[in-house]
Formats: structure tokens, sequence, C-alpha cells
């Protein structure tokens, strides 16, 4: 089999085991932390492909008026990278936003208050966590970990005191825990079309008055 073949099983991007269990569960824990986590990470997706989109039609341009053989060669060869990055960050922004999307609904409308409490609960959450990634370590709390829970405020601090009382139940909860996260199985030609129409700045882009 030549190369060319070989290369197209290659995939530029993340593969949906890295993008759901390491980059969303693995930083979110807490459906809430997993949400924001996807945000973050659906955020970046969508500047880096307006970034690419811009790049694309400049180099586009490049190769539709550069007279050169070799310079067009040059951006033809780029530009084909470019739209092959496009293509793999656009299924993977799709992916995260579906993940956003089904996490969004088992959470509901947020106020303040209801984001205050879930942002408790993603402390407590992470903190229980490092503790217990001590207590399997090395059998004690490490001097990191206290410091951060000296640093809570009463009431998150009296909860995580009040867990640390018992530490094989901390570190069985620890090793027990299991996030609901949705199964993504496809991903709709619609969503990517939305991805797509985020992804060109002249739509997606509110842009400022002309004087």
């Amino acid at each position: 089999m030549n190369i060319q073949n070989l290369l197209k099983d290659h995939s530029p991007g993340h593969d949906e085991i890295q993008i759901d269990s390491f980059m969303v569960i693995q930083n979110g824990g807490t459906i809430w932390g997993c949400y924001k986590q996807a945000l973050r990470e659906l955020a970046t997706r969508v500047k880096s492909l307006r970034t690419l989109w811009i790049r694309s039609e400049r180099m586009n341009c490049k190769v539709l008026e550069t007279s050169d053989y070799l310079d067009r060669l040059e951006a033809e060869v780029e530009l084909a990278d470019l739209y092959e990055n496009l293509t793999s960050l656009k299924k993977e922004a799709a992916r995260i936003y579906l993940i956003a999307d089904s996490l969004k609904s088992k959470i509901g409308d947020l106020t303040p208050e209801k984001v205050r409490e879930l942002d408790e609960e993603l402390w407590e959450h992470k903190i229980k966590s490092f503790i217990a990634q001590d207590l399997i370590d090395t059998g004690k709390i490490s001097p990191k970990t206290r410091e951060i829970v000296r640093a809570l405020q009463a009431g998150l601090k009296e909860r995580i005191l009040a867990a640390c009382h018992d530490s094989q139940a901390l570190v069985d909860w620890y090793t027990d825990y299991e996030v609901e996260f949705p199964q993504i199985a496809t991903i709709p030609d619609s969503v990517l079309k939305e991805i797509g129409r985020v992804s060109d700045p002249s739509e997606s882009v509110e842009r400022l008055p002309s004087h």
C-alpha cells in the first residue's frame, strides 16, 4: 500500500476517548464541572476555527492570484493542510457542542445563586479528590492540600473536614465515583453545519458599525 493510501487513515485531531475522558471528564469532575470544561474547549475551538477560516481564505486568494508556479504550488499545499485542519477541528467542536448541550439539559436554567451552589459542589468534589489521591499515594494529606483546605470559607471547609473523618470511605468514594456523562453516538449534519456557520467570521461575528 502506498503512502497516500496509508495517510488517509491519519486524523490530525483528538479521538473521542481523548475528548470525553481526558479533556472533559478528567478536568470537569461533576456534571457542572464537565459543562464548564466543555464550554472552555468549545470556545477555544471556535476561536481557532475562525482563525483557520481567515487563513484559508487568504491562502485561497493567493492560489487564485499567484502566477509563479512554485509560489502557487506552495500555496495549494498549505491550503490543503488548512482544509484538513478545519475539517478535523469542526468534528471536534461538533462533538464538544453536543456534550455541552446534553449537560446543559441536565443542569437547567442558571441563576447567580444556582451557579454559586454548583461551584461549591464542584470545589468540594475537587478537593475531596485531592485528599483521596493523597491518601492513596502516601497514606496522609499533603501539605499543599492542607493549605487548599485552610483557604476555604467556613461552610465548605467544614464539609471537607467532615469527609476526612473516615479516610477509607473517602477513598472508596473517589475510586467508585462516575459522573453521569452523555453518550454521543453520531454527529448530525445539522450540527456540523452550525459549527461551519460559527466558524465563518463574516456570518457569526458582530462587527462594530462603520463611521
